[in-house]
C-alpha cells in the first residue's frame, strides 16, 4: 500500500519534473533502516525552483502540502535546507485503520531540499522505517510498507 502510494509519488515528484534535473537513486541508497532516504543527488537549477516544481508536483500526485519551511542555518552558513511536509488522506486512513493510537504519528511525511558542498539534494523520510517504528514493530507495518 505505501510503496504504491511512494510509487506514485517518486514517479510524480522525480521523474515527472522538468524544471530541474539530476542523479535519481532508484533503490541505491535506500535500506529499510535509514529514516531519510536521497532520491536525488545533484539537482541542477535553482533552489526556489525545484522547490516549487516538488510543491506542484506533490500536489498533481494528490499530495497536500501543508507547508514548506525554510530550516535553520548558522550564521554565516550559504547553503540552504527546505522542508516540504505532505499529507495523503488515503495513506492517514490506512495508518490509522492498523494502529489508531500510533498511526497518526506516521501520516505527515516530509520532502528535504537541501544545499551541502556538493550541491542540491532531495530526500523522503522511509516509509518502511517509520511505519515500523510508529506501529512498534507490530507486523502491520510489513502489509502497510509493500
Amino acid at each position: 500500500m505505501v510503496r504504491a502510494m511512494y510509487g506514485v509519488m517518486f514517479l510524480g515528484i522525480f521523474l515527472g519534473v522538468t524544471s530541474f534535473s539530476g542523479r535519481v537513486l532508484a533503490g541505491e541508497d535506500r535500506s529499510d533502516d535509514r529514516v531519510y532516504q536521497y532520491v536525488v543527488k545533484s539537482a541542477e537549477g535553482e533552489f526556489d525552483a525545484i522547490s516549487a516544481a516538488l510543491e506542484t508536483t506533490a500536489e498533481t500526485a494528490g499530495w497536500q502540502v501543508l507547508s514548506q519551511t525554510d530550516a535553520g542555518v548558522p550564521d554565516g552558513c550559504s547553503y540552504r535546507a527546505r522542508v516540504l511536509v505532505l499529507y495523503d488522506a488515503a495513506y492517514a486512513s490506512a495508518l490509522l485503520e492498523a494502529n489508531r493510537i500510533t498511526g497518526p504519528f506516521a501520516a505527515v511525511d516530509r520532502i528535504n531540499l537541501f544545499e551541502d558542498e556538493n550541491g542540491t539534494h532531495v530526500s523522503l523520510v522511509n516509509p518502511v522505517c517509520i511505519n515500523r517504528t510508529v506501529l512498534m514493530d507490530d507486523e502491520a507495518y510489513r502489509t502497510l510498507s509493500e
